[in-house]
């Protein structure tokens, strides 16, 4: 414990953190110190510190919480209560939170599948700047998931997450692409443009 705190320490000193400048951050001392936990094999205590941020409403801290409930890092895996504090982080406007309950619901993973709960948070999400949320808006769009098959307005989405750095987007617009026109494609590119510049 000596070595984790000398740790700390230093990291608190090289990264000049304080905590009211570094509240909702992963710079956060209390954040720092629950990561070192988790990489120095004590993932029991990274919880305590994620649980008594999360309580405190630091949105990045309940998102780890969650993730360590999804997976049972540190705490018995408990999917019910990962889904409820991605929820809290997503209501509070965290983007991944956002993004992460979208994708729960989408794929019917801690919670019943609805596209339409889906849909939501992934428009939540891109309008925070999520970038994954584009491709599944795509998705949804191409197929008709809780929306009315749009190839164009798919091609869109697919172009915001190539704008994004979306590594497989050139999949997603060549597979929804050979159903457009030209002229489609031109307009879903302008529209993407447009979007991205507004963000």
């Amino acid at each position: 414990m000596k070595n984790l705190s000398r740790l700390l320490i230093t990291c608190l000193f090289l990264f000049n953190i304080s905590p009211a400048s570094s509240q909702q951050t992963e710079r956060h001392p209390e954040m720092i110190k629950a990561i070192l936990s988790t990489s120095f094999g004590m993932p029991q205590e990274a919880y305590k510190i994620y649980l008594k941020l999360s309580k405190e409403g630091m949105t990045r801290a309940q998102i780890r919480l969650a993730r360590a409930l999804y997976d049972g890092e540190g705490v018995e895996k408990d999917l019910g209560k990962a889904k409820l504090w991605y929820e809290r982080a997503a209501k509070l406007g965290n983007k991944n939170g956002q993004y992460i309950l979208g994708d729960l619901y989408y794929n019917g993973l801690s919670t019943k599948r609805d596209y339409n709960q889906a849909l939501i948070w992934f428009y939540r999400a891109a309008y925070n700047d999520n970038k994954m949320a584009p491709m599944k808006l795509g998705i949804m769009h191409s197929r008709g998931l809780a929306t009315k098959k749009d190839r164009e307005t798919a091609q869109m989405w697919f172009e915001i997450y190539k704008i994004k750095g979306g590594k497989d987007a050139d999949v997603f617009l060549g597979a929804n692409g050979i159903h457009l026109t030209d002229s489609q494609r031109s307009t879903a590119i302008e529209k993407a443009k447009k979007w991205s510049v507004a963000r």
